[in-house]
């Protein structure tokens, strides 16, 4: 899975949780994840030098979790 923002100034996303959230709703719906409850691991980032985890599940609800270690690459605060 890979997401590409170069409107937003980001060339590719090295770990993007969303898009993961997005293909485990979909791998459910499409019945390709076994039993009521599953977990994986996907690996993104090692062709861009961001090697990282995405750790999903999904629970027995369809409700979809995700999680991981993350590294702090910028510091801003939006003004609304």
């Amino acid at each position: 899975m890979r997401a590409f923002c170069p409107g937003d100034g980001i060339p590719e996303d090295p770990v993007t949780g969303s898009a993961n959230a997005c293909i485990a709703t979909r791998l459910r719906g499409k019945g390709r994840l076994p039993g009521s409850a599953s977990r994986y691991v996907a690996s993104q980032g090692r062709e861009v030098g961001r090697d990282g985890r995405v750790h999903v599940e999904v629970d027995e609800h369809g409700e979809v979790w995700i999680g991981g270690t993350t590294l702090q690459v910028i510091d801003g605060r939006i003004d609304c």
